[in-house]
């Protein structure tokens, strides 16, 4: 077993996801907002509130990171992944398409008791023109991205994935397939169910849209 996957299985026991009880319904945006500041990884991200577009749509807190290596992509995502479970996120998606093409692994984790985020964490191979090309002439552009729900989504948690407000849906995924052993041949391979929150939810009905 790989040093990333004991860290996996590691990282899926001590998560809790879910949005039922506590105070968390009453949260501000700012309070969420700090909640993703505050966050351990990834560490030097960008972290943004927007206002809300209107028409019952709303923003959500999100952190961005990136950085460039010269690994492939499903060695690069599997560094960044390691050390999003180290600290206490549970990968729920993994999807790859061979060690020159993208990787993309989907995460979960409560930013803070009853809050509950997802993260993408993804590898491509571009040159200075952002042209997919082999690892000998380019780099591998790792890119995180953190999205936390609203206090709409904790309002009404049928708004967010079954992960993210069911807590026994939130287990790990196998990402040997990808992060171990790649395909070599272009094959789309991919374990689990997608989990990346959009930055701006709704529109929601009518009845629930905050007043203008």
């Amino acid at each position: 077993m790989t040093r990333l996957r004991i860290a996996v299985l590691a990282g899926a026991a001590v998560l809790v996801v879910g949005v039922a009880g506590g105070c968390s319904d009453d949260l501000s945006r700012d309070e969420v907002l700090e909640a993703v500041q505050s966050q351990p990884w990834p560490p030097g991200a960008t972290v943004k509130l927007r206002d809300d577009p209107g028409g019952g749509r709303y923003a959500r807190a999100v952190a961005r990171a990136y950085d460039e290596v010269a690994v492939a992509p499903w060695r690069a995502v599997g560094d960044e992944v390691e050390a999003a479970v180290a600290a206490g996120w549970v990968p729920v998606y993994v999807q790859c398409a061979g060690p020159q093409d993208s990787v993309r692994v989907d995460l979960v984790h409560e930013v803070r008791e009853g809050v509950p985020a997802t993260a993408t964490v993804g590898g491509e191979i571009v040159n200075d023109i952002d042209d997919p090309v082999p690892l000998s002439e380019g780099s591998t552009t790792v890119s995180v991205q953190v999205v936390a729900a609203a206090p709409q989504d904790l309002a009404d948690p049928t708004l967010l994935f079954p992960s993210l407000r069911d807590p026994d849906a939130a287990v790990a995924v196998d990402l040997a397939t990808c992060l171990d052993d790649p395909p070599e041949d272009g094959e789309l391979r991919w374990v689990g169910t997608p989990a990346a929150l959009p930055d701006v939810g709704g529109p929601l009905p009518e009845d629930e849209s905050p007043d203008e």
